[in-house]
């Protein structure tokens, strides 16, 4: 019944109520979900970061990525560029429009682990700021991505396809049917709204951790729990440790 109903004109029926009462407790529901846990999409290196990537946690994903033929040792998750459109807005509409795809869109930087959970997502990459928290989390692991991002001490990507060696086409081969398997999980609901789209992402996790999903079966790497996932932890007693 949790499913139900899947329309608009289905909850009005549903739950005998106005429309403007469904938009109030749908608009609660996500500042609920954005306040509270919104940190795990962007805050994995600060003392509120789910256990979830622990250091053990990085080792297993990173044994996981590469028992599946990739080339790297040390790579431990994926990161990819996703559009999302969105309505046209009231202001900023010269920085919304995406030349590329001919609509207004806000661009997202993804990472994704194999147990199938986004763990970053954030707006352009330059903003993001993700290499300096991976410089103080995962100083020992590597991202991987596409040549459109730029090589670094943690991240890597895949040649350039303008003239390559043998022994680089089979890189980029090897290391490319990892990160496609990564990439099914970009495929999520599509929203007019950036707040949305966040609260969305992680309630795909969400039901990644109860459920799984093709990555998790594809790497047969366990999500966490979803306790472990959306537990905080004591912010008073990690500050005097």
């Amino acid at each position: 019944m949790l499913r139900l109903p899947t329309s608009w004109g289905g909850s009005l029926f549903f739950y005998y109520s106005v429309t403007y009462t469904i938009s109030q407790a749908v608009n609660w529901i996500l500042a609920h979900v954005y306040s509270n846990w919104d940190f795990l999409l962007h805050d994995f290196s600060s003392p509120l970061a789910s256990e979830h990537l622990s250091s053990v946690r990085l080792k297993l994903f990173a044994g996981k990525i590469h028992e599946k033929g990739a080339l790297l040792t040390a790579c431990w998750e994926f990161i990819d560029c996703t559009i999302r459109e969105i309505c046209r807005p009231t202001k900023w509409q010269r920085e919304c429009c995406n030349g590329y795809r001919h609509m207004h869109a806000v661009k997202y930087s993804a990472v994704k682990a194999p147990d199938g959970l986004i763990d970053h997502l954030w707006g352009p990459f330059e903003e993001s700021g993700l290499l300096s928290k991976c410089n103080e989390f995962a100083s020992s692991y590597y991202l991987f991505g596409d040549p459109t991002y730029p090589v670094s001490s943690v991240l890597l990507s895949s040649f350039d396809n303008s003239t390559l060696t043998k022994e680089e086409k089979i890189f980029n081969k090897r290391m490319s049917s990892c990160r496609e398997a990564v990439e099914w999980g970009f495929r999520i609901y599509h929203s007019p709204i950036g707040l949305q789209y966040r609260v969305a992402t992680i309630l795909t996790n969400i039901h990644v951790c109860l459920y799984g999903c093709e990555t998790y079966f594809y790497f047969n790497c366990c999500p966490p729990s979803l306790e472990n996932y959306l537990k905080k932890p004591d912010v008073n007693s990690t500050t005097k440790d």
